[in-house]
C-alpha cells in the first residue's frame, strides 16, 4: 500500500473513532490530527474540510457494508445458506458498528437536501448495496422459493430495513437475531400457497 494511502486511512480511522464517540460540532480538526499522529495541515492534503472528512468516513462505512454483502452472498452458495450468511453479516455490522451506521444515516439525510457529485456518489453506493442483496434474492425467485410479483430490489430494501430495526440500529437494544429476521422475511416473501403448485 502506498504511503499516501496509508496516511489517508490513518486519518480516517482517527476521525471515525472521534466522530462515533462525540458530537460532530464539538470535534476539531486539531483533535483528529492529534489522534492520527499527524499535523493539522496534513489532513487538508487529503480532505477539504471536516464535512468532507465526515462524508468520506461515512462513505467508507457504506463500502465496508457492501463488501460484506457481496462476499457473503457468493453465487456458489445455496440460496438458504447465502441468505443466512448475508443476514448474519449485515446484522453483525449494525451491532458492532452501530455508530458508523448512524453516521451513514445522518449523511444520507443531509445529502437528500443537496444535489451534485457527492449526492450522486452516495446514491450509487446505496444502489450497490441493494443490488448486492437483490442478487441473492434473485436466486430464491429462480428456485421458486420467493414470490416473483414483487421486485427483488423492493424485497432487498424491506430485508435491509428489517435487519436495521431488529438489531437496534434504529434506536434501542437488539430485538431479534438475524436468523429470526430471515425467518420472518421468508414468511412474507415466500411464494403464496396455490401459486407454488401452479409453477
Amino acid at each position: 500500500m502506498a504511503a499516501r494511502q496509508r496516511k489517508r486511512e490513518q486519518i480516517m480511522r482517527a476521525a471515525e473513532e472521534l466522530f462515533t464517540a462525540g458530537r460532530f460540532h464539538e470535534i476539531k480538526m486539531e483533535d483528529i490530527a492529534k489522534r492520527a499522529g499527524v499535523g493539522k495541515g496534513t489532513i487538508y492534503r487529503y480532505f477539504s474540510d471536516k464535512d468532507d472528512l465526515f462524508h468520506q468516513v461515512a462513505l467508507a462505512g457504506h463500502e465496508a457494508l457492501c463488501a460484506l454483502v457481496e462476499s457473503r452472498g457468493g453465487p456458489s452458495e445455496e440460496f438458504d445458506v447465502a441468505l443466512r450468511n448475508v443476514c448474519a453479516a449485515v446484522g453483525d455490522f449494525f451491532v458492532s458498528r452501530i455508530r458508523v451506521w448512524q453516521m451513514m444515516q445522518t449523511e444520507e439525510r443531509r445529502l437528500t437536501r443537496h444535489r451534485g457529485h457527492c449526492r450522486e456518489n452516495w446514491m450509487q453506493r446505496r444502489q450497490r448495496l441493494l443490488l448486492a442483496l437483490a442478487s441473492v434474492l434473485k436466486r430464491g425467485v429462480a428456485e421458486g422459493r420467493l414470490r416473483s410479483d414483487v421486485a427483488v430490489e423492493s424485497l432487498a430494501a424491506m430485508l435491509l430495513g428489517m435487519l436495521r430495526s431488529a438489531t437496534g440500529a434504529m434506536g434501542g437494544g437488539p430485538v431479534l437475531t438475524s436468523d429470526q429476521v430471515m425467518d420472518l422475511f421468508l414468511r412474507g416473501a415466500v411464494v403464496p400457497r396455490g401459486k407454488e403448485a401452479a409453477r
